[in-house]
């Protein structure tokens, strides 16, 4: 017998597939890159590809998209109306960190947004993260404790002061 995480809840294959394009068709009127929509499936679901996720979980995706703006149509290309619960998502509140280490990844994104404009050039997350696993805090943001977090803080800084006194 499997483990019993290995079990996932999956309807008929034909629904999967429906609910594997209402996702793609999402993240497409999104907006969202490759790389964005892959941060979004690791930072909700821990996931790299939507095959990953069980029926549940790409329903909460859909809600996840929906509470960011996108609108799902009928088959007639007609806006649906919203669900009553699509908004209930709090954007601001990033799961899996508590009150105390949210101040320090809203730092770490303002760093990463800092460093960004001054190379011209989007950061993603992913540094922040392979800074952390350098200073042996963990693989991702979201488990790091706060001292971790708070290194991370430190080297970005470092980092920015050094990319301001160069472009200076």
């Amino acid at each position: 017998m499997g483990d019993w995480r290995e079990k996932k809840v999956h309807h008929k294959p034909d629904v999967r597939r429906f609910l594997l394009a209402k996702v793609h068709i999402a993240a497409s009127e999104l907006g969202l890159s490759d790389l964005d929509y892959r941060a979004t499936l690791r930072w909700l679901f821990g996931a790299a590809s939507a095959k990953e996720l069980n029926d549940v979980e790409l329903d909460k995706l859909l809600r996840h998209f929906e509470s960011k703006g996108w609108v799902p149509k009928d088959k007639q290309g007609k806006p649906r109306p919203p669900r009553k619960d699509a908004g209930d998502s709090r954007p601001d509140i990033r799961p899996g960190v508590d009150s105390e280490r949210e101040g320090l990844m809203r730092k770490i994104e303002a760093l990463l947004a800092e460093k960004g404009r001054l190379e011209n050039k989007r950061v993603p997350w992913a540094y922040a993260e392979s800074i952390l696993r350098r200073q042996g805090g963990g693989e991702y943001l979201n488990w790091a404790t706060f001292d971790a977090l708070l290194k991370v803080v430190q080297s970005l800084s470092y980092h920015v002061k050094r990319l301001k006194k160069a472009v200076n």
